[in-house]
């Protein structure tokens, strides 16, 4: 999927002492930080290709891969657009 540049992204960079977790563990991590600082729980997320293998989207959450982005960062972003979308659904 290509990112939709009208929104605002946050870059997630996960720590090299964290990267040994499950992904899950650390989207939970990133989804935290971004619901602290932003106010709102996102509602997109991209990861490295092969980041989220086999993962499944959190409920309400569309997750998919990005060609761009280096091994162990994410993208979040929170998608007016999404909220008509069925929840968990990974593209």
């Amino acid at each position: 999927m290509a990112r939709k540049s009208d929104l605002e992204w946050m870059l997630w960079r996960i720590d090299d002492a964290q990267r040994s977790d499950p992904p899950l563990v650390n989207l939970i991590r990133a989804i935290q930080y971004y619901t602290d600082k932003y106010g709102r729980v996102p509602n997109r997320a991209e990861g490295a290709p092969g980041w989220a293998a086999g993962l499944p989207a959190p409920d309400g959450m569309e997750l998919s891969e990005s060609k761009g982005l280096p091994a162990g960062h994410l993208m979040l972003a929170s998608d007016p657009g999404l909220k008509s979308r069925l929840p968990g659904r990974r593209a």
